[in-house]
């Protein structure tokens, strides 16, 4: 992803809704990852608390629900997913400051 792409990688990532997770549930890496390239966007964008607060989302989802997710090979995908985005919460929490 290039710098200039950032605003134009959150406008189409904004046509998703945010009410309806339980829709994208069925395949969390997808999930986990579209949330991990919308808060490095706005990350890369400067704009740390929206980084933040959808990284928290995400991560707050995972813990929710990760029971219904107990696949061996399910479970290492979404560990690093989940790993990127704690990093990703972390560094926002950082600049923040």
């Amino acid at each position: 992803m290039h710098a200039n792409e950032y605003k134009s990688t959150l406008n189409i990532l904004s046509q998703l809704s945010l009410q309806h997770l339980s829709a994208y549930s069925k395949a969390i890496g997808a999930l986990l990852t579209l949330f991990n390239v919308a808060g490095y966007c706005y990350f890369m964008e400067e704009q740390y608390q929206q980084a933040a607060r959808l990284t928290e989302l995400a991560l707050s989802f995972y813990q929710k629900n990760k029971k219904y997710f107990s696949h061996p090979i399910i479970e290492d995908q979404t560990l690093a997913l989940f790993e990127r985005l704690a990093t990703l919460l972390c560094l926002s929490y950082i600049f923040l400051e």
